[in-house]
């Protein structure tokens, strides 16, 4: 977890974990890495239209529905800063940005919370954001809430012992 998080102030600040594992991932046709890139990078990346963005989790397929029995993914576009913080009665900190539709059709949802967003550029997956929140799922001029990854790669190389 990472050291500033503290529920008690705002569940959503510093919305980010790391798991150790006990044995070394075996990677194979449907485990992968993805690279996780410099922050001045990422940043620029949320601001491109043209970069394909795929959220993926196991949460519920509509609000209040039932959880996927199948992996779910969906292709969502980053949302400009001001239309993100306006769609919120929530604080939209620096260390989030929102991606996904102003009209009703495609979400992440309830459950999906700590999947990737991942960001195709120039044919490389980048982790580019982690989904933390949102207000249900799906609304109109309602948009999915991530953790901006970008923000905290310094503490994922030095946590993770990265060079």
């Amino acid at each position: 977890m990472h050291p500033s998080y503290n529920a008690t102030k705002n569940k959503y600040h510093h919305d980010i974990a790391l798991v150790e594992l006990a044995t070394p991932m075996e990677f194979n046709s449907y485990v992968t890495p993805i690279c996780i890139a410099n922050k001045d990078f990422i940043d620029s990346l949320t601001k491109e239209k043209s970069v394909r963005n795929i959220v993926s989790g196991w949460g519920d397929v509509r609000f209040q529905g039932r959880p996927a029995t199948v992996l779910q993914k969906v292709e969502v576009p980053f949302v400009d800063r001001a239309a993100c913080k306006r769609s919120s009665r929530v604080t939209v900190f620096v260390n989030m940005f929102c991606a996904g539709y102003d009209d009703v059709s495609k979400d992440s949802c309830q459950g999906d919370s700590g999947g990737p967003l991942a960001s195709l550029f120039n044919d490389v997956w980048f982790l580019t954001g982690i989904i933390s929140w949102g207000e249900k799922c799906a609304l109109r001029e309602k948009y999915g809430v991530y953790t901006r990854v970008s923000r905290f790669t310094d503490w994922i190389k030095s946590t993770a012992l990265l060079p």
